[in-house]
């Protein structure tokens, strides 16, 4: 599939954006893939208290507990809110939701602080194929990608579908 246009790519690169992208991993602690965010909606959640950030964990007190988080852009999360301020954790999806503006939820992935972690890092190649697509949500959790490059794909003659 030659020729994809810079509004087609699955992750801008340094030429769309000025600079590279730092991760493009939807695993837990990393992005959060719209399709988990929507399915998370529709679990359980646990209500637990945000104490705050710190070396690198988030830590939120349940009712019965305090658990500690990790998220691949914790220096950001530390405007996720305001110490005291009450979180929602789906564990089944990894989600940590927070107030946003009047009337939303902020949504992020998070993981664990005792599960294994994995660094942040961007495929440099970009897809070709529908078998590309397949192989990165195994190998990185999961994809974004354009409604065009798919189109483009679905009517390129010389497929072999």
């Amino acid at each position: 599939m030659a020729g994809t246009s810079s509004t087609s790519r699955l992750v801008p690169r340094p030429a769309d954006t000025g600079k590279a992208p730092e991760c493009d991993l939807y695993i837990a602690g990393h992005l959060t893939h719209w399709i988990q965010a929507n399915r998370s909606a529709g679990q359980p959640h646990k209500t637990g208290t945000f104490v705050g950030v710190r070396d690198g964990l988030i830590t939120i007190r349940f009712s019965d507990r305090v658990e500690q988080f990790r998220n691949h852009r914790v220096h950001e999360d530390l405007d996720l809110a305001e110490p005291g301020t009450q979180v929602q954790f789906c564990r089944e999806y990894c989600i940590l939701r927070a107030p946003g503006s009047p009337g939303t939820r902020k949504c992020f992935s998070v993981l664990e602080a005792d599960e294994p972690w994995r660094p942040c890092s961007v495929d440099p190649k970009e897809p070709e194929s529908f078998e590309d697509l397949a192989e990165r949500a195994n190998e990185r959790g999961g994809f974004a990608i354009s409604g065009p490059l798919v189109a483009s794909w679905l009517a390129d003659e010389d497929a072999d579908w």
